[in-house]
């Protein structure tokens, strides 16, 4: 689908059909971790965020708003993120103490090795990869897992698992949030210059 690499994606609903731009969205989605901003009305907004949208805004929005929070999200992304687009599963992520391996499926956290189930792992890599964006339980089931199971009560136990291994709470979160009414996201971590903010693994 994408011929270039992107840093971020705004994209009008206004002048093309409801069920064209969410496929456009969610394929989008699959190919890059840039933010997306959409405007849209206010009717299509959970299709938009389970598609894979980071942002919406009524067509009312001010040019002024919409700048801003395209600013913040670009500036959120290209620090976080300073993968290789081409390769994005080559990227060994830190955020903070925390480093995971895509291609080894290796988790550290303050270098300690840390054990994880693959849908834990998944979900995990996808957070770490977003730092700071809501992601609905309905995402995390279709889009992330790709399974038709219970979401919310599925998900809550993952996460609940998961916070225990990173020695998180939820009621004071240092990695993962909870967004009442909506879902999780990730707390962007501080980064420790002392160590690379990326490196590149070579499987061979």
């Amino acid at each position: 689908m994408l011929k270039e690499n992107f840093c971020l994606a705004v994209m009008d609903t206004s002048m093309i059909e409801t069920d064209k731009a969410i496929q456009f969205i969610s394929d989008f989605r699959l190919e890059t971790y840039a933010p997306i901003l959409v405007l849209s009305t206010g009717d299509i907004v959970m299709r938009i965020l389970n598609a894979g949208a980071d942002m919406r805004f009524s067509f009312s929005a001010s040019s002024e708003l919409i700048v801003f929070h395209a600013l913040s999200a670009l500036r959120r992304y290209t620090l976080y993120n300073l993968y290789d687009e081409k390769k994005p599963s080559d990227a060994v992520i830190h955020r903070g103490d925390l480093m995971i391996d895509p291609i080894r499926h290796h988790v550290t956290l303050d270098g300690e090795e840390i054990y994880l189930q693959p849908r834990e792992f998944r979900l995990l890599l996808h957070f770490a990869r977003n730092p700071g964006i809501v992601v609905t339980p309905d995402r995390i089931g279709e889009t992330i897992w790709q399974n038709s199971y219970d979401h919310n009560r599925d998900v809550t136990a993952v996460i609940a698992e998961l916070r225990r291994k990173l020695g998180d709470t939820k009621d004071h979160p240092t990695y993962i949030a909870t967004v009442h009414g909506f879902g999780y996201k990730f707390l962007p971590q501080t980064r420790n210059l002392s160590k690379p903010v990326i490196t590149t693994s070579n499987p061979l």
